[in-house]
């Protein structure tokens, strides 16, 4: 017979989280076995977003208004905020931080369809049983 498990789940919100109504979540569990004594694990609160994952969220979720606006064009997004835009993003780039310093920013490319990039790279073929 399989020993019976209760997981229980708790959510914490921070303060902080609260007032800035991003997620910041403790995880904690308590795993009760029918036969011994409650164990309690608790996970740390995730690493906050660094800046660039905050200027493209702030991207992304400015991008319906932008689609009215910028269509077509690249946004530099700064403290996230909309701080310029161009029809070339090697011109804004160099603006923003001739502007704004050498900082993190994000280069976005206004439009319905995300763009894909692939970087190509070459593939080494080796015979059987051959190592570096």
């Amino acid at each position: 017979m399989s020993e019976a498990m209760i997981i229980e789940t708790e959510i914490h919100l921070t303060e902080e989280a609260l007032r800035r109504q991003s997620l910041r979540v403790q995880r904690s569990v308590r795993i009760l076995p029918t036969d011994a004594t409650p164990i309690d694990i608790s996970f740390p609160h995730p690493a906050p977003p660094s800046k660039a994952e905050r200027e493209r969220a702030a991207f992304l979720r400015l991008l319906p208004v932008l689609m009215a606006t910028h269509a077509g064009r690249y946004v530099a997004v700064h403290g996230e905020e909309i701080v310029d835009a161009d029809a070339d993003d090697i011109a804004l780039v160099r603006r923003v931080h001739a502007r704004f310093g050498y900082v993190p920013i994000y280069v976005g490319l206004v439009t319905a369809v995300p763009l894909v990039v692939r970087v190509p790279g070459f593939r080494e073929v080796r015979p059987r049983g051959e190592t570096a």
